[in-house]
């Protein structure tokens, strides 16, 4: 599985550059958002949309 560090490496940027561009958060230049978006589409990279589950949501975990 590829990862966001990855996708910033091959675009030559910074992990938190790939994850402005995934988001829509922040402004990015038209050339690297679309080198970002090229290496994405490259590499395969799929974000994981689950978000992970908080440890409230097993109580269990605790003891």
């Amino acid at each position: 599985m590829v990862t966001l560090a990855e996708v910033a490496r091959h675009a030559g940027v910074s992990a938190s550059t790939v994850s402005y561009v995934l988001s829509g958060k922040r402004s990015i230049s038209t050339g690297t958002r679309e080198r970002v978006e090229r290496s994405i589409q490259q590499l395969g990279y799929h974000p994981n949309a689950a978000p992970a589950p908080s440890p409230a949501a097993n109580p269990t975990s605790s003891r």
